[in-house]
């Protein structure tokens, strides 16, 4: 009888069966600490249980939808992104988290930004040691103090819970730690209109700048917010110990552009 049975587990109609079982199984495969999309078959005060096409109904703690404000969107049949915290609790039923799901999503999104370089919007809502906390896309991230201004800003109060747009500077998976900067930004701002104003001059032009600074080797210019230099030796034909002998601070002056 044993070697009946075994010829049986061993024919091609056995072998057919077994695989169309196991492709059936394969369907419904759900595994922890995935992101499923099911849907919702019941609501009750406490639970939302939902059909991730697991062997059993999983299971959603209502109080996480109530904290992410997302209850009025919940109905019978509708669909929700979850990630299964635990494939069987005593009852046998799939443990999802909805705000696990939200911050797996958001973590992918943030490493793609810091792949292509791309900003991201944010808001700073506290301060720890070393700098401040952000929210970006319900992830917490870290703005360091020296990367919030091109300068040191003593007070951020206009800044806090406003939107603002930061660059990702660090996106380190394994320890959990996303670095971003405000200053990056302006930065880059700051370089754009540089360009843009750099573009309307050119060599030989002749410009008036307003003296903004004198040292002993020249003479710095305003050009309505363009910074220029006179080196002292294009200061004056004749031979001059200081540039204070000629310019005096706020004073106004007709200029080339040599370079």
């Amino acid at each position: 009888k044993m070697e009946e049975i075994y010829k049986d587990l061993s024919s091609s109609k056995s072998k057919e069966f077994e695989k169309l079982l196991n492709s059936e199984f394969t369907k419904y495969k759900v595994e922890e600490g995935k992101i499923c999309e099911g849907t919702i078959t019941k609501i009750t005060n406490k639970l939302i249980y939902i059909d991730c096409g697991g062997k059993s109904e999983g299971t959603l703690d209502i109080s996480e939808i109530k904290l992410l404000k997302e209850g009025d969107d919940l109905k019978i049949g509708g669909k929700i992104s979850v990630l299964v915290v635990k494939l069987e609790d005593k009852n046998g039923d799939l443990i999802n988290s909805r705000e696990k799901a939200k911050k797996m999503k958001s973590w992918k999104r943030l490493e793609e930004a810091f792949e292509k370089k791309e900003e991201v919007v944010g808001q700073i809502i506290s301060r720890i040691k070393g700098g401040w906390v952000v929210d970006v896309q319900t992830s917490l991230c870290f703005l360091p103090g020296s990367q919030v201004d091109l300068k040191p800003l003593k007070n951020i109060n206009h800044l806090m819970k406003e939107k603002q747009r930061f660059m990702i500077v660090k996106c380190d998976k394994i320890r959990g730690n996303i670095v971003v900067s405000r200053r990056a930004i302006l930065e880059n701002m700051k370089n754009a209109n540089k360009d843009e104003m750099l573009s309307k001059f050119k060599e030989n032009d002749i410009v008036e700048g307003t003296v903004k600074g004198i040292t002993d080797y020249g003479v710095f210019f305003d050009l309505n917010g363009m910074d220029a230099m006179c080196h002292i030796k294009e200061c004056s034909w004749s031979r001059i110990g200081h540039p204070e002998e000629l310019f005096s601070m706020g004073q106004k002056q007709k200029l080339k552009i040599i370079k």
